[in-house]
């Protein structure tokens, strides 16, 4: 079992780094791609969801920052409008994996899948920045 005081470490650290780039975005210095980091709050907050439905625990907190992150950063740069949103193949075949996250916790009542499903989301979802 994971020591509670290192998740909640891993989620605060994690949530400084989004609040820093969310300070980046209002000082202009950067331009989220809004599809990008749509999908990078989508696919934790589905496991996050699938998780909690399966009584994880305590380790959902990770999650959850990692969901809550992202959406800090979509807030932040759409209320300043500076961001770009550029949907491409990588982009639509995401948001695929991610409903069909959805769709098996939520049809089939599989949550562990829908969890694999959602981290397979968040990993593709990278491949559009690297480029």
């Amino acid at each position: 079992m994971l020591d509670p005081h290192w998740v909640f470490a891993g989620a605060v650290l994690g949530l400084i780094g989004s609040i820093r780039y969310a300070t980046a975005v209002t000082r202009g210095s950067v331009r989220p791609n809004l599809v990008t980091w749509s999908l990078w709050a989508s696919a934790p907050l589905i496991a996050f969801f699938a998780q909690v439905d399966s009584e994880v625990g305590l380790p959902a907190v990770m999650t959850l920052a990692a969901g809550t992150g992202p959406l800090i950063v979509i807030v932040t740069s759409s209320i300043t409008r500076r961001h770009y949103a550029r949907l491409g193949v990588i982009d639509l075949a995401c948001a695929g994996i991610a409903i069909a996250a959805l769709a098996i916790w939520l049809g089939l009542d599989d949550a562990p899948l829908a969890v694999v499903f959602a981290v397979a989301a968040d990993a593709i979802a990278a491949l559009p920045t690297r480029a």
